[in-house]
C-alpha cells in the first residue's frame, strides 16, 4: 500500500546517500580559498538535493503530519552523513574552522534550501539559486579561517 511505497522511496534516498559517499568528493584537494571551498560544498549538496527532490515531494506531506514517520525519515535521510562528511573535511582541510560541526550543519542546511526549497517551493530559477549560493558562500567563508 501507500506505506510500502513511502518506505521504498525512503530506501531509494538511502541509496543516494551511499552514492554521495562513494563519489570521492569529500577527499578532493582543498579549494583555493575558503569561499571557493564553501561554494563547492554548496554546489555538491545542492545537486544532491535536486536529485532527491522528486522523492522529497512525495514524502514531505507525510513527514510534516506524522511524527513517527518523520523520525524514520530523519534516520534515512543523507543529512547526518552529509553534516559529518562536511565537518570531517573542514577539520582536515580547514583546521582553523570555528565550530566545524555547526559550520557543516549550516552548509548542509543552505544546500537543502538551495536544492529543494528555492526551486520546488519558492519557484526560483537556476540563475537565482546560483546568486543565492554565491551570497551564502561569502557569508559562511569567514568561519573557515584560513
Amino acid at each position: 500500500g501507500k506505506e510500502g511505497l513511502l518506505m521504498a522511496v525512503m530506501r531509494a534516498g538511502a541509496d543516494e546517500q551511499a552514492a554521495m559517499r562513494d563519489t570521492g568528493f569529500f577527499d578532493r584537494p582543498r579549494a583555493s580559498s575558503a569561499e571557493a571551498e564553501v561554494r563547492e560544498l554548496l554546489d555538491f549538496i545542492t545537486g544532491a538535493m535536486r536529485r532527491l527532490a522528486p522523492r522529497l515531494r512525495i514524502l514531505f506531506d507525510r513527514v510534516l503530519l506524522d511524527a513517527g514517520f518523520a523520525r524514520r525519515f530523519a534516520d534515512m535521510t543523507p543529512r547526518r552523513t552529509l553534516v559529518a562528511s562536511v565537518a570531517d573535511r573542514l577539520r582536515r582541510e580547514w583546521p582553523a574552522t570555528s565550530d566545524p560541526d555547526r559550520t557543516a550543519d549550516a552548509i548542509v542546511s543552505f544546500g537543502f534550501e538551495l536544492g529543494f526549497v528555492h526551486p520546488e517551493l519558492l519557484g526560483r530559477d537556476e540563475q537565482q539559486v546560483t546568486a543565492f549560493a554565491a551570497h551564502y558562500a561569502s557569508l559562511i567563508a569567514p568561519a573557515l579561517r584560513m
